[in-house]
């Protein structure tokens, strides 16, 4: 069954590829069993990952590379034994099969042979009775014993004919049959075949739909994410910097004189490196926070979606 909307006729193992497909199995590789190399996905924000996360996304990628690559291999070595099987049976039933003509010119040649054979007998019989003396006479008793003699030599040589033909018939008969048994076979054989293609290239279909709307999901989930994330960040990070702000200006406003005249320039310059040295720290260990807790929710969200498949 063709794939709508493309003009390549469907073969018997895989679905016809598109133009993006075979352009980038072309960049990738011209096996066609060749499997497809791991990509990373680069829609995700750039945020920091743990190594040993890394570390375990890399060998599951890995993992499941193999995995496909083994069951490819395997389906090409079963193909190719199969076909091999299939090629041998048609050889050999090619080179089995009689031929109309040959088989002909074997039976006229049979038949030729068995006639001039059953004459040799008979004449070689008519000498040895002539030799020994049981030969029946030329007379009218003798013709008539001839004359049954002879009858009773060619009814024994036409059972022995018939006999040569019904076997021959039996096994042109039987020739015939297997003939049509393994036409039927076979093409059970190729529907099947047909049949278990057509689902893998369905399968395969389904498969990508799905991985295309998953991403999809995922990619809008992330991006409708990140900006409550940077809005939670600058509220909090508002949060601590505006109450300090604010009592500074009071305890500037309630400040003596001589605590004026100590808090030189120098000294103000130093507790303002201090203060913005603390909102720094501050801030780096809330954004860990938050990045370790966007990383916990992802990484529940993908095994949740993969026990759901």
């Amino acid at each position: 069954m063709p794939v709508p909307g493309s003009s390549n006729q469907e073969s018997v193992y895989g679905a016809p590829k598109s133009t993006s497909a075979r352009s980038s199995k072309a960049r990738r590789g011209s096996s066609p069993h060749q499997a497809q190399l791991p990509t990373f996905r680069r829609s995700l924000p750039a945020l920091a990952i743990p190594a040993t996360r890394l570390h375990r996304e890399l060998l599951l990628e890995r993992d499941a590379f193999m995995a496909r690559l083994t069951r490819e291999r395997e389906d090409k070595a079963q193909l190719e034994s199969w076909a091999a099987t299939r090629i041998q049976a048609c050889y050999r039933g090619f080179h089995s099969r009689p031929r109309a003509v040959a088989y002909a010119r074997r039976l006229n040649k049979f038949a030729l042979r068995s006639a001039s054979s059953i004459r040799l007998d008979l004449a070689d019989m008519q000498e040895n009775l002539r030799m020994r003396g049981t030969l029946p006479d030329e007379g009218e008793s003798g013709g008539k014993e001839m004359l049954l003699w002879r009858q009773g030599v060619k009814e024994r040589a036409r059972r022995k004919r018939d006999g040569k033909s019904r076997h021959e018939e039996r096994q042109s008969a039987a020739i015939r049959i297997q003939a049509c048994v393994r036409r039927v076979l076979a093409k059970i054989a190729f529907r099947h075949l047909v049949a278990r293609a057509r689902d893998e290239r369905y399968l395969l279909a389904v498969v990508k739909i799905q991985s295309i709307l998953r991403g999809y999901h995922l990619r809008d989930w992330t991006q409708r994410l990140v900006p409550k994330l940077r809005h939670n960040a600058a509220v909090q990070i508002q949060a601590l910097v505006r109450p300090r702000t604010s009592l500074r200006i009071l305890y500037e406003d309630r400040k003596s004189r001589a605590s004026l005249e100590f808090k030189t320039a120098k000294w103000r310059e130093q507790r303002s490196f201090l203060r913005i040295h603390n909102v720094a720290q501050k801030l780096a260990s809330r954004r860990a926070r938050l990045v370790h807790r966007w990383n916990w929710t992802k990484t529940v969200v993908l095994d949740k979606r993969r026990q759901r498949r």
